[in-house]
């Protein structure tokens, strides 16, 4: 196959966000690509997480599937995917829309993404992290980079209020 592109999914109104995308291929053999979207710009209260599949090697792309939005109306932002062994994990951020109250969670599916578990809080993690390009060595090993913002107050209070945004640990 000679190389191409596609458009998975363009952003529009109502939900002019589209980033943080991540390709997968999942356990039935579809590529996948899940994303943020959801209102204007990331982050705000309504950003979720989506996916778009494609059964025919990415040539075309289905509509748009939600995935998690925030339960309590807040922003779900999608930080990584991992297909493992036949399921497929989602580490996300929950927080009320400006990454205030905001804690890491994953939420999974052992059916292709056809149902996906509540939101688990992702206890290995700090509040406040983001998992950056989940990796797995050679011998088996998952190496876990993440991004953290240190509360100067407390873990409640968004990063852009409270300076941490300036000074994230990697």
């Amino acid at each position: 196959m000679s190389d191409f592109k596609a458009l998975v999914h363009k952003g529009l109104p109502p939900a002019h966000c589209c980033c943080d995308s991540t390709w997968r291929r999942m356990p039935n053999g579809e590529q996948a690509v899940f994303f943020v979207t959801g209102p204007h710009h990331e982050p705000e209260p309504g950003n979720y997480v989506a996916l778009c599949r494609s059964s025919d090697e990415g040539i075309s792309w289905g509509p748009v599937e939600t995935v998690l939005r925030h339960p309590a109306g807040g922003a779900a932002t999608l930080s990584e995917v991992s297909v493992h062994q036949g399921v497929i994990s989602i580490y996300v951020q929950l927080h009320a829309g400006r990454f205030d109250h905001w804690e890491t969670a994953v939420i999974r599916s052992s059916n292709n993404g056809q149902t996906w578990s509540s939101p688990q809080i992702f206890a290995p993690l700090p509040r406040r992290s983001m998992i950056r390009n989940l990796y797995q060595t050679r011998a088996g090993s998952w190496l876990l980079p993440y991004q953290y913002y240190e509360p100067s107050r407390t873990w409640e209070m968004s990063v852009f209020d409270d300076g941490s945004i300036m000074t994230p640990w990697n």
